[in-house]
């Protein structure tokens, strides 16, 4: 990916949309941090200040699993539960 970014190529990338993920960690985290930094617009959706965050233009909040409507949760003493789970 930052040799996509970094070409002099005119149909480079220059914006990205960066959601739950965190790029630097993955891979080559000194290529990808130079990239980063030399996009136009980079816009993160996280639930976390990642790294990736911190190289963003905008950074969105993200749903936590707690805020998510597939979840569920029982407040029953002594014993509280909570289920996270997908809705096909």
């Amino acid at each position: 990916m930052p040799e996509e970014i970094l070409t002099d190529h005119p149909d480079r990338f220059r914006a990205m949309i960066v959601e739950s993920s965190n790029p630097p960690l993955l891979a080559d985290s000194a290529a990808c941090r130079a990239a980063f930094e030399s996009l136009e617009l980079m816009v993160v959706i996280d639930v976390a200040m990642t790294e990736t965050a911190r190289l963003a233009t905008y950074v969105l909040p993200a749903a936590s699993q707690y805020e998510k409507p597939e979840s569920t949760s029982s407040i029953r003493v002594p014993h509280n539960t909570f289920h996270c789970g997908s809705v096909a």
